[in-house]
């Protein structure tokens, strides 16, 4: 999987080297993009391989978090 520097403010990923280097590139990134702020280094995973490894009861609303990434990747009843 590639590495990347994200914005967790517009959703925009630069694709790094490594990981090294989008740990360097995420602090650099919040001083050179400062509206964009914070940037983490990421790597980023197809959808389909998250929802095949979610439990069955993803979509329990009785764990939010879970639930929430359920609903994200379309496995709830309102998706």
């Amino acid at each position: 999987m590639h590495w990347y520097a994200l914005s967790q403010t517009t959703g925009m990923a630069t694709l790094c080297a490594s990981e090294q280097d989008a740990r360097r590139e995420a602090p650099a990134y919040d001083r050179l993009y400062p509206r964009a702020a914070p940037h983490i280094a990421t790597q980023l995973v197809p959808a389909d391989l998250v929802r095949a490894a979610l439990p069955v009861n993803a979509a329990d609303p009785e764990d939010p978090e879970l639930y929430r990434l359920a609903e994200l990747l379309g496995m709830t009843p309102n998706a």
